[in-house]
């Protein structure tokens, strides 16, 4: 079973604590006026206690008093009222529940009364969200469930559509990593023979010499390379230089005419 959440907006919280401070009041203002009253039910002031006859008195081996032999298997009277707890509702039914009709109570009992179901209303309407919202919040996951499995299947199909292009770019891919690869043993080993040649002998590639080596010969590198880019600057240079004088010496005979 799915538990569904429904969020308390301020209005409904401000609502309940209302609620709760109303029940509070309306039981604390009645527990007193109604405690006397029951009281006396239970146990008048000005009446004696029931006296038990002889014969019953007689039968009781156990001589235990009238409310705790009731209360014995083979016995089972519901006793009399002494204490307000005896004369709320959740009593009565306790009894009515264990000795039946015995008891003397109306099975109506266990229904609401009109102010007992109305505060309950009241309190479902505070706690608990209603049908409609109920439903509303399940709609709502089971659109946003089935729209994200939509979207799930559209993906899906979209890659399984662009399948052969992402397989010839991993293997265009693949193919230059192997390309890679290649290049640097083929360096690598051109790099040991270089080495051979320098020393004379075979020297492991983790050699600090060979290591040494090989940052001397990069350095060389990167050395001739910027010579290489200052000579293409240059040799731009020149070109550029050569055009403009070409160009002036085009532009000059039509000058001459525009004067005479």
């Amino acid at each position: 079973m799915r538990l569904i959440q429904v969020p308390l907006d301020k209005s409904r919280l401000l609502t309940s604590l209302s609620y709760i401070l109303r029940q509070t009041i309306r039981h604390r203002s009645g527990l007193k006026s109604r405690k006397a009253v029951l009281w006396d039910q239970a146990w008048p002031i000005h009446e004696e206690k029931p006296e038990v006859d002889e014969e019953t008195a007689r039968r009781n081996i156990s001589g235990l008093r009238k409310k705790f032999r009731d209360r014995l298997p083979h016995v089972m009277e519901p006793s009399s009222p002494e204490f307000e707890l005896h004369f709320t509702k959740q009593h009565k039914m306790r009894m009515f529940g264990k000795y039946g009709s015995k008891s003397g109570i109306h099975p109506g009992i266990h229904w609401p009364s009109k102010e007992e179901l109305k505060e309950l209303i009241e309190e479902e309407q505070i706690w608990e969200p209603s049908l409609a919202e109920r439903m509303n919040t399940v709609l709502a996951e089971e659109n946003e469930i089935r729209s994200t499995k939509l979207k799930k299947e559209e993906e899906i199909a979209k890659n399984l559509k662009n399948m052969p292009k992402y397989i010839a770019q991993f293997e265009k891919k693949l193919e230059k990593v192997e390309e890679e690869e290649d290049l640097r043993r083929d360096k690598q080993k051109q790099l040991v023979e270089e080495a051979y040649d320098y020393f004379g002998y075979k020297v492991d590639s983790r050699d600090p010499r060979f290591i040494k080596m090989i940052e001397e010969k990069e350095e060389e590198e990167k050395r001739i390379s910027k010579i290489k880019k200052k000579e293409q600057r240059q040799e731009k240079l020149l070109a550029s230089m050569k055009a403009m004088m070409e160009k002036n010496t085009k532009s000059s005979p039509e000058d001459k005419v525009t004067t005479k």
